[in-house]
């Protein structure tokens, strides 16, 4: 072999070689990228650093904060990392008064349950007690439980003899009053004094002393605007306001 081959596989050796050893290096780096990510990330899960320490409830009037906490499930020596947010909020929403529940971890130890409760819509009597009503006809509790503000309308005239908290009353006559009420403008869903709902067509409403006969939870538009017109005109002589026809509304007058 002559001296000038030798020198070209020489110098091919060496550039085969430095390749060879950049590849090594390149494959040393990505193994202890790894391992460090990897040991990192176990110190991490297992590490007490990340243990929940504090829980906080917000938004909750109805139930205390011990009783969310207890049903969540969450323990103080949890790791906030292993957390199932999404498993705890199915948990909290069983609670009877519970219509949502999000669960923020605010690392690196607390965590913050927010609920929104369900709103009592109005409140029935049976034979057993005295319960309050949420929308789609969900009872949420015995009203003596209540602890909102807000003066809630009682519903007359259910064939209803006994219901189950936690459960939803199907009824038609029910889901139409309902439906009428929440539809009802605010200010004069606030002076709603009692709801009476024997039927889909005869649902009649109480409001500022005069007899409201609503029906069927249609055309609510107008057949706000009709009530909120009359009872501004002529409410101190009224005793009935007819608007199941919307378009031919009927006033009675008292003492006629």
């Amino acid at each position: 072999m002559s001296k000038k081959a030798a020198k070209l596989k020489e110098k091919r050796n060496k550039k085969i070689e430095r390749i060879r050893s950049r590849r090594r290096k390149r494959l040393y780096l990505i193994i202890s990228v790894i391992a460090v990510v990897t040991l990192l990330s176990w110190l991490t899960y297992t590490s007490k650093f990340f243990n929940v320490q504090e829980i906080k409830v917000k938004g909750n009037v109805n139930v205390s904060d011990q009783f969310v906490i207890e049903k969540s499930g969450i323990k103080r020596s949890q790791s906030m990392i292993s957390l199932p947010s999404i498993t705890v909020s199915k948990r909290l929403k069983k609670i009877n008064w519970v219509d949502h529940a999000a669960i923020m971890k605010n690392w690196p130890y607390t965590v913050v349950i927010d609920i929104i409760e369900r709103k009592p819509l109005a409140f029935m009597e049976t034979d057993e007690d005295v319960y309050l009503i949420a929308k789609k006809g969900f009872i949420i509790d015995i009203i003596a439980n209540y602890k909102g503000k807000k003066q809630l309308p009682k519903i007359d005239g259910l064939p209803v003899k006994k219901v189950k908290i936690g459960s939803r009353l199907k009824n038609d006559a029910l889901d139409n009053a309902l439906l009428a009420y929440t539809k009802l403008n605010k200010e004069l869903q606030k002076d709603v004094f009692s709801i009476t709902a024997k039927s889909v067509d005869e649902l009649y409403f109480v409001a500022q002393g005069v007899e409201i006969i609503y029906g069927k939870a249609e055309k609510t538009r107008m057949k706000n605007e009709v009530i909120k017109t009359i009872l501004k005109e002529k409410k101190e002589t009224i005793s009935t306001i007819d608007v199941r026809i919307p378009e031919k509304p009927v006033v009675r007058l008292l003492g006629k």
